[in-house]
């Protein structure tokens, strides 16, 4: 992987299959991330509080924490976090709450970005669709 964008790209993706999996299977999910090590590698990675069902900020800034202090020590190039949200989009007047995954990346470059996709439900299981905010 040359650029950031092309490293994202590849987070992206992994995210997004990773959350599918975590969907189809389960309905939903926790904060769950992917890196890519120092030898340009992509490994998934989780936080894990002790708890079977984790409080999903706590999970969050675990996860976070891991990153940016992998990133920090030159053991990760480039990391993303996928954590569950929900949006608010008005449609006809009124307000109405969706499904969404956020996907946030780390680099060595101190700002951080985000992604957001809704997901929906169909016989063919979830899919998911970018949205800008």
């Amino acid at each position: 992987m040359n650029t950031l964008e092309e490293t994202n790209s590849v987070l992206l993706e992994n995210i997004l299959v990773q959350a599918k999996y975590f969907l189809d299977n389960a309905d939903e999910f926790y904060p769950f991330g992917s890196v890519i090590d120092n030898k340009g590698e992509l490994k998934p990675m989780g936080a894990y509080t002790g708890i079977e069902h984790p409080d999903s900020v706590e999970a969050f800034n675990l996860l976070e924490k891991g990153v940016k202090l992998g990133i920090e020590k030159k053991k990760y190039l480039a990391a993303a976090i996928g954590t569950d949200v929900f949006l608010s989009k008005e449609t006809g007047g009124e307000i109405e709450k969706r499904t969404a995954i956020q996907i946030r990346f780390y680099s060595s470059d101190p700002l951080t970005s985000d992604k957001y996709f809704y997901y929906f439900h169909s016989e063919n299981g979830y899919s998911f669709e970018e949205t800008w905010l």
